[in-house]
């Protein structure tokens, strides 16, 4: 005897949802957070073209639900910047060394070897969200930041395989 039609696409509709749904692992995790640690690996692209406009930056985006007050802080380079967010709208915060004039940089120029104090500390008082992009010429690198708590202590990176 077969199943009607509706008992069969309720059941079918019931197994996609489970397998949709998130893992328990992952249940309440998103990007937004109180406190971030960032850090700008090297890119790659050439250094500013000022003749035609196109200049280095290293800068952050943050934005939120609701008014945030904080601060992004560099340790190594000394570097503290207070900023607060309006709802709805971007906050930027441009790091040192975007505009190519300073040996004062956040850019780590040795991925390999991290130098104490480079990481980048972002804080706020209520929970925002931090995208961060580098930019030089020929080059574009962004990322979207994930809050302290939200992070794991394993990961796997998937990537190409290296000549060295």
């Amino acid at each position: 005897m077969a199943l009607p039609f509706k008992q069969v696409f309720l059941a079918v509709l019931a197994l996609v949802l489970l397998a949709a749904a998130p893992s328990y692992g992952q249940v309440g995790k998103d990007n937004l957070g109180k406190e971030f640690y960032v850090a700008f690996a090297d890119n790659q692209g050439a250094g500013s073209d000022f003749i035609n406009g196109d200049t280095t930056v290293f800068a952050l985006y943050l934005t939120g639900p609701v008014v945030a007050t904080g601060y992004v802080e560099v340790p190594a380079i000394n570097f503290r910047q207070t900023f607060t967010t309006t709802p709805g709208q971007i906050t930027t915060i441009y790091l040192p060394d975007g505009d190519g004039s300073s040996t004062t940089t956040v850019e780590l120029m040795n991925s390999e070897v991290i130098a104490p104090g480079m990481g980048i500390h972002i804080v706020a008082d209520t929970e925002i969200a931090v995208y961060g992009m580098s930019h030089k010429r020929f080059s574009t690198d962004a990322f979207m930041a994930m809050p302290l708590d939200v992070l794991g202590t394993e990961y796997r990176a998937i990537c190409y395989p290296t000549s060295t």
